[in-house]
């Protein structure tokens, strides 16, 4: 074993162990390929030289087993890390005593400038600040050999121009023994700008995605609510909603549907990153399934708690015949009238059971076929966008085949036009029994074919518009800065 300080060893022994995420005592190509995941880079763009070609994460992950492998197991075990590692650290140190031109142990932005431009680089005042602030811990502009070595620990350089290609678009700033976050929110105003134009993109996104679906949608609650008793199939279903109020009639409600996207997306939002931080005490790396689950299931319920008057009114107006409800405040003013403000939550409780199976299934089954197809195919980085959508609308279907029961629960209560406190008021348990006796199993689908046609455009749909809109808020963005 190489002689080290016990700090030492215990330094190497937490990165390893980050880095082993299978925790097999090894660290094998797609344990690398996780970490330079996580060090993602733009697509090129006008600051990169145009001769530079993005390399595949699997390429560097091998070459970097190959350079280390003393035994050649196609693996590292701890002793080849280590040597790695104290190898690399020798090249980092010496680079930054070239850039400490005058040996006082820190590097300011002014030297930074010069070590580059001796190279041919030419960097800015600005970005020279900028770069030293990634890096730095205490907001005094330099740099300490400590927090250089933490920044490169890892990072694939070879080169001056892989240094500051690594320095510039990083976004994983540390997986050492620092608390460093993720470059992409260690500037608030640069969070708020991805936050407020992710949410931007999913309204636009949402509204044209369930506008083109409406009348599917329309179809399903319809066939939930009055399925069993007017015998309602899918072709009959249109043939009823066409003969009742017209072609129009076919986007009931969708206005409702579609105001309630930007609060229910931005409230899932804010609580799901405000619950991963609880979830996730080590800040170095990302979420497992399960906490991803937990985090995502209690954001989607309290998300839903708060926008749930929104949902009821959406399916009264859905079922509502021609000129039952003038608008929105029409039907939220004769609720509050004849049938008192918690009829507002009618339903509330199978809606948040349903939230859980749906969110669990969904997530596990989304990544079970990504990492399935990533394995099968020896790819290291996403797969394609229609392979993406293709798990994402299976994941979704298997979801709703799980908690559709609750959702039709939630519909039938929904509809009941009959004060709270009324005895000839459903219950969710009334509802269960009578389904269960009057129409079978097959009876808590009722709805489910139209639900499962719409999912393939939906998610399609909404897929090209947001990557559509979001990247015309970025080219707004550059220009506003330029």
């Amino acid at each position: 074993m190489i002689n080290l300080s016990e700090k030492d060893i215990q330094r190497y022994h937490e990165m390893f162990e980050k880095l082993d995420t299978n925790s097999d005592g090894k660290i094998d190509v797609y344990d690398l390929i996780v970490l330079f995941d996580k060090i993602k880079h733009p697509i090129e763009n006008e600051d990169s030289k145009p001769s530079r070609k993005k390399e595949s994460n699997l390429i560097k992950a091998k070459r970097f087993i190959s350079r280390s492998d003393k035994n050649s197991s196609g693996d590292l075990n701890f002793n080849e890390f280590v040597q790695y590692m104290l190898e690399h650290e020798n090249i980092l140190e010496l680079v930054f005593r070239g850039i400490d031109t005058n040996s006082d142990s820190k590097i300011g932005y002014d030297e930074l400038i010069k070590y580059f431009k001796k190279f041919g680089i030419e960097i800015s005042t600005n970005e020279a600040k900028k770069l030293v602030e990634k890096v730095n811990r205490n907001g005094s502009l330099v740099i300490e050999p400590k927090e250089w070595r933490e920044y490169f620990s890892l990072a694939p350089i070879e080169s001056i121009h892989d240094l500051l290609y690594h320095w510039r678009y990083s976004t994983l700033v540390d997986i050492g023994e620092g608390n460093t976050v993720p470059d992409d929110f260690s500037n608030e105003e640069n969070r708020i700008d991805l936050i407020f134009r992710n949410l931007i993109a999913g309204a636009f996104a949402g509204a044209v995605s369930r506008t083109c679906t409406a009348p599917f949608d329309r179809l399903k609650t319809v066939m939930q609510a009055l399925g069993s008793r007017k015998k309602i199939k899918v072709i009959g279903g249109f043939g009823h909603m066409l003969k009742e109020g017209g072609l129009r009639s076919l986007w009931r409600g969708n206005g409702m549907n579609v105001i309630k996207i930007a609060p229910e997306a931005a409230l899932k939002f804010t609580f799901y990153e405000e619950l991963k931080t609880y979830f996730i005490k080590d800040k170095n790396r990302e979420a497992n399934v399960f906490e991803r689950f937990c985090a995502g299931s209690m954001a989607g319920a309290l998300a839903q708690s708060t926008i749930y008057p929104m949902e009821l009114l959406k399916t009264r107006m859905v079922l509502g015949k021609t000129g039952e409800y003038s608008s929105i405040f029409d039907c939220a003013g004769k609720i509050i009238k004849y049938e008192g403000l918690l009829a507002f939550y009618k339903g509330f409780v199978p809606n948040i059971l349903g939230i859980i199976p749906y969110a669990g299934t969904d997530l596990a089954v989304y990544e079970t076929l990504k990492r399935f197809y990533m394995k099968k195919n020896q790819i290291d980085e996403n797969p394609s966008i229609p392979i993406l959508l293709m798990c994402g609308t299976t994941s979704t279907i298997c979801g709703q085949l799980v908690s559709y029961p609750f959702s039709l629960i939630r519909t039938r209560l929904q509809a009941q036009e009959v004060p709270m406190d009324s005895e000839n008021r459903d219950t969710m348990r009334k509802l269960l029994i009578r389904i269960w006796r009057n129409e079978g199993l097959r009876g808590f689908y009722r709805g489910l074919l139209p639900n499962i046609i719409k999912v393939v455009p939906a998610v399609s749909i909404s897929y090209v518009v947001y990557e559509n809109v979001k990247n015309i808020l970025i080219s707004v963005k550059n220009k506003e800065n330029t």
